[in-house]
């Protein structure tokens, strides 16, 4: 049977599982993380359309050997910026056709588990899942990993963001080993709930589990169907064809 996916998110988000049972209608899916990393590209900025795509593959072959053969990708839109993107969700295509079949025709969408987390200016949020650290770094960033490397992942992209850094963490539930003494060190303060940011007057987006998918901001994988723009989501494209 699917499972709740998230720490509190809810009917809405259920688990793929192999047993079989489809999402119900208007549910959304999600798989692990680890599965459909985010990249970032070196994109000239005048690409457009399917050209500024092909460029985007070529990089992708010629830094990771990822062929469009063995890989679909999806690319991420900035809000009122479509021609713009340079981020990409990546995922094996022989694992997308699996998650395909199991979703079904009624699956609302298909969601890297990260991207389930609650986002808002300013925080980073987190919550384990089955074993694994979900991070989410804003509306069109995040990773999954085993609790060990997802700290040091966080722990290099806090290093990098400099004067960048978020206003807070985010932690939904138990908080992973290190860090607070990481948080610490970086002067970024952690909480534990995400009602605290509207109280410090933080423009925060929605945290309601379909108010949270809506504001993607075009990074839903529309796993199902053809050339079908996915409204529901401001600034998504093209989902993956069967």
């Amino acid at each position: 049977m699917t499972e709740v996916a998230t720490y509190d998110a809810g009917k809405d988000f259920v688990a793929l599982t192999g047993d079989g049972t489809a999402p119900g209608a208007q549910q959304v899916a999600v798989v692990c993380g680890a599965d459909v990393p985010v990249i970032t590209l070196d994109l000239p900025p005048g690409l457009r359309g399917q050209v500024r795509e092909q460029v985007a593959r070529r990089q992708l072959q010629d830094r990771a050997g990822l062929t469009a053969e063995t890989t679909e990708i999806r690319p991420i839109y900035p809000p009122k910026q479509s021609e713009k993107w340079s981020k990409v969700l990546i995922a094996d295509a022989a694992l997308l056709a699996e998650w395909k079949a199991i979703a079904g025709p009624h699956c609302r969408a298909v969601l890297p588990d990260y991207l389930s987390l609650p986002t808002a200016s300013g925080i980073w949020s987190m919550a384990m899942r089955n074993d694994m650290l979900m991070v989410r770094l804003g509306p069109d960033e995040g990773f999954t990993a085993q609790p060990d490397l997802a700290m040091v992942m966080l722990e290099m992209q806090l290093d990098q963001a400099r004067d960048l850094l978020p206003g807070a963490i985010l932690c939904l539930g138990t908080a992973p080993d290190g860090l607070k003494a990481l948080a610490d060190i970086h002067d970024v303060p952690l909480i534990a709930s995400p009602a605290r940011p509207r109280a410090w007057g933080w423009k925060c987006l929605p945290f309601s589990p379909m108010a949270r998918l809506n504001s993607i901001c075009g990074a839903t994988l529309r796993w199902r169907g053809p050339n079908y723009v996915n409204r529901s989501c401001p600034g998504a494209g093209r989902c993956f064809s069967r």
